[in-house]
C-alpha cells in the first residue's frame, strides 16, 4: 500500500491555523484544503485528507462527494475524548467539525500533450502558477492531489476550465543537460458560465497521482537510486501572456522524494 503522507509546503492564501485557549479549552481553529476519500482504505473511515493531515467529521458526507475537493473551516477539540491520545493512535486521525467550506475546481493531469505555440479559444494567462512558495500537495490513500492558487491579470465574471497535461505523453523525462525534469502544462480558458461576482483569484485541484506514480518509478530503475535520498524534479509551466495571437510561458521546478509516491515495496 502507498504511503499517505502530507505535504505542508506553504500556508495558502494567508491561511493560518490558530489555537485557542480560552476557558482553558484547547481548542484549535483554521482553514484547510483537501480531498474527500469515502473509501478510507486503511484508515477504516471516510476522511478529509488535507493540509494539516487527516481529519473526519461526522456530518461531512452530507455535503462532500469522494475525491471532491474543498477549502473548509474546521474546529478540533484537542481534549475530546475521541482525539485523546489512545484515540489517536487507534485512528491516526482528529475529529473535528466543519462550520464552512467552499468546494474548488478540480482537473485531472492528462497524458496528450497540447499544441504550446498555439492559443487556445478564450485562452487567458495567468499572473501565478508557482508551487514551491504558494501550493500544498495532499496524498489520499490512492492518489495525489497538487492544489495551487492563480491570479489572472483582470478579474474575470465567468467560469474558467481548468487544464493540465504532461510535457510527455509517455511520462518519460525531459533531459536537459545532465538534468531530468518531468513536465506539466497548466492552461485556463473562459466559459460561459457566470460568476457570482467577478474575481482575479482562483484555488484550483490537479490530480496528479498518475503522473507522479509514473516519474518516480521511472527514477526508481535509476542506476543512481537511492530509496531514502533520491528526488526528481517537476517542472510546471503556465500560460503568463497571451498578446497578437502568441503566448508566452513561464515554468518553476519543485524537487519531490521519489520514495514519497511508492508503495512499501518500492513499486
Amino acid at each position: 500500500m502507498r504511503k499517505t503522507t502530507i505535504f505542508l509546503l506553504a500556508m495558502i492564501l494567508g491561511i493560518a491555523s490558530l489555537t485557542s485557549c480560552l476557558d482553558g479549552k484547547n481548542v484549535q481553529s483554521g482553514y484547510a484544503l483537501g480531498v474527500y476519500d469515502a473509501d478510507g482504505g486503511y484508515f477504516s473511515q471516510s476522511l478529509f485528507h488535507s493540509t494539516v493531515g487527516p481529519l473526519y467529521a461526522p456530518s461531512m458526507n452530507t455535503y462532500m462527494q469522494s475525491g471532491e475537493s474543498f477549502l473548509v473551516y474546521y474546529n478540533c477539540d484537542f481534549d475530546a475524548p475521541e482525539n485523546s491520545s489512545a484515540m489517536l493512535q487507534t485512528n491516526n486521525y482528529y475529529t473535528v467539525t466543519i462550520s464552512n467550506y467552499s468546494k474548488l475546481p478540480q482537473t485531472t493531469a492528462m497524458s496528450y500533450m497540447s499544441d504550446t505555440s498555439t492559443v487556445m479559444d478564450n485562452e487567458i494567462p495567468l499572473l501565478s502558477g508557482y508551487y514551491n512558495n504558494n501550493g500544498a500537495l495532499v496524498n489520499t490513500t490512492s492518489d495525489s492531489y497538487l492544489f495551487l492558487p492563480h491570479t489572472l491579470p483582470q478579474a474575470s465574471d465567468v467560469e474558467l476550465d481548468w487544464s493540465m497535461c504532461y510535457g510527455n505523453y509517455s511520462g518519460q523525462p525531459t533531459v536537459v543537460g545532465a538534468e531530468r525534469f518531468y513536465d506539466l502544462y497548466i492552461r485556463a480558458t473562459k466559459t460561459t458560465t457566470k460568476l457570482s461576482k467577478s474575481q482575479n483569484e482562483f484555488q484550483v485541484c490537479y490530480r496528479i497521482g498518475s503522473f507522479l506514480r509514473d516519474a518516480a518509478y521511472n527514477e526508481r530503475n535509476q542506476e543512481y537510486f537511492n530509496a531514502e535520498t533520491s528526488k526528481f524534479n517537476v517542472r510546471i509551466f503556465w500560460v503568463s501572456s497571451v498578446s497578437n495571437g502568441k503566448l508566452a510561458w513561464s515554468s518553476a521546478v519543485q524537487s519531490m522524494f521519489v520514495a514519497s509516491f511508492l508503495d512499501e515495496e518500492g513499486y
